[in-house]
């Protein structure tokens, strides 16, 4: 496998953080990226859930966020920028393939839905959901969202402590704006 195939991730270090009066914002002109980041959420960069750094990761938390006690919700969030090969072919699942899976599940039968995977959007853009429960923790879930542009990925993987994160995940996830590059 030459390097020039695999996918790169956006690094932490390409997201220029701003605060106004009364908001919070990500951005990455690179990848087309702005979050507005939510009242009362946290943000790390460089730094995933269980505290292992990674230079492409940036976590965002609800201000109530616990793993002792369990509560709260916590987004990972990274971009993998995709270089198409002169055959088209992507070494990683690729945009391509994301949306292709995202076809599939929109033409499915109503009885062969899974409602572990699903589509969702997110203003405006498709993405592929998929829906763990966590064992041992009421109403506890992680979630892998894969929204693809163009060229890339966006992924989130998120941790859902409550039935009232769905909520604020929703919120988070709408309060994005992106290019599709």
């Amino acid at each position: 496998q030459d390097k020039a195939s695999k996918p790169t991730f956006a690094k932490f270090k390409d997201f220029i953080f701003q605060e106004t009066e009364n908001k919070k914002f990500l951005f990455n002109k690179k990848d087309g990226i702005k979050i507005e980041i939510p009242e009362n959420w946290g943000m790390v960069r460089g730094v995933d859930l269980g505290g292992t750094v990674f230079e492409d990761i940036i976590t965002f938390f609800t201000s109530d966020f616990s793993f002792k006690p369990p509560t709260g919700c916590a987004i990972e969030f990274n971009v993998k920028r995709f270089k198409k090969q002169p055959n088209n072919f992507y070494l990683s699942i690729s945009p391509k393939e994301i949306k292709e899976s995202i076809e599939k599940i929109e033409n499915a039968p109503e009885n062969q839905k899974d409602e572990q995977r699903k589509v969702i959007e997110i203003n405006g853009f498709k993405a592929l959901q998929e829906t763990h429960n966590l064992p041992k923790i009421e109403n506890a879930k992680d979630l892998s969202i894969e929204l693809p542009t163009k060229t890339r990925v966006l992924y989130f993987f998120v941790t859902s402590f409550s039935t009232s994160c769905q909520e604020k995940i929703n919120d988070f996830l709408n309060k994005i704006t992106i290019e599709n590059k």
